[in-house]
């Protein structure tokens, strides 16, 4: 079919000056300022910091199907659990301002 036609873009045209200017530019800019992490809002709502013994969640099993178990099950869920070491620090990750 056709032959090989080249593709030009605006940004070739741009002397090699202006464009080393601008990523000098940027790069002063990423060195004062580190960019700021964000929060997984779907973490934030489900775990908080207790005062001393770390991180809270709250109890499974409190959703639905609440009518046939006994009230001496559904006692214990009402109070929240203090997460295990192994999973703490991918919560920490996923909230990365959690005080």
């Amino acid at each position: 079919m056709g032959g090989h036609r080249s593709v030009y873009f605006r940004h070739d045209f741009v002397p090699f000056k202006i464009c080393e200017m601008k990523f000098q530019r940027c790069k002063k800019m990423k060195a004062k300022e580190m960019t700021k992490l964000k929060t997984k809002k779907a973490a934030q709502k489900r775990f908080s910091m207790s005062k001393h013994l770390g991180i809270k969640r709250a109890q499974a099993n409190r959703t639905h199907k609440l009518r046939k178990k006994a009230m001496s099950c559904k006692r214990p869920l009402r109070n929240q659990v203090i997460i295990s070491r192994s999973n703490e620090s991918s919560i920490k990750q996923m909230l990365p301002y959690l005080n």
